[in-house]
C-alpha cells in the first residue's frame, strides 16, 4: 500500500461549473448542423484537424445554467462521440473562469 501523497497516477483536472456564459464544447467525430436544436441552438461547426484523422467537431454558444450546459454534454454522450474540450470562452460574470 503506497501512503497518501505518493501516487505516480496521472491526475485529473477538476473545475467547477463556470456559471452562465459563451462556452465552446468539443468532441471526436461528426455532428451534423441538424443537431443544433438538440445542442441548444449552439452554433455546430466540424472540422479536420489534419488529412488521414477523424473530424472534430466544436459547437459554440450561451449557456444559463449548469443544467443547460448538461443537457448539451448529455446529446454528446448518446451520440457516443468522445469528449475533447469544455471551455468557457467568455464568462456572464465578472471573474469566473473554468477550463477542461
Amino acid at each position: 500500500m503506497r501512503p497518501v501523497g505518493h501516487d505516480k497516477s496521472p491526475r485529473l483536472k477538476t473545475s467547477r461549473f463556470g456559471g452562465p456564459g459563451l462556452y465552446r464544447v468539443c468532441v471526436q467525430g461528426r455532428v451534423g448542423d441538424t443537431w443544433a436544436d438538440r445542442l441548444g441552438g449552439m452554433r455546430v461547426a466540424a472540422r479536420r484537424v489534419e488529412a488521414g484523422e477523424e473530424e472534430v467537431t466544436c459547437v459554440e454558444g450561451r449557456v444559463c445554467d449548469q443544467a443547460e450546459l448538461l443537457g448539451v454534454l448529455n446529446t454528446l454522450h448518446d451520440l457516443h462521440l468522445p469528449l475533447l474540450l469544455v471551455e468557457l470562452i467568455d464568462s456572464d460574470e465578472e471573474g469566473t473562469r473554468a477550463v477542461e
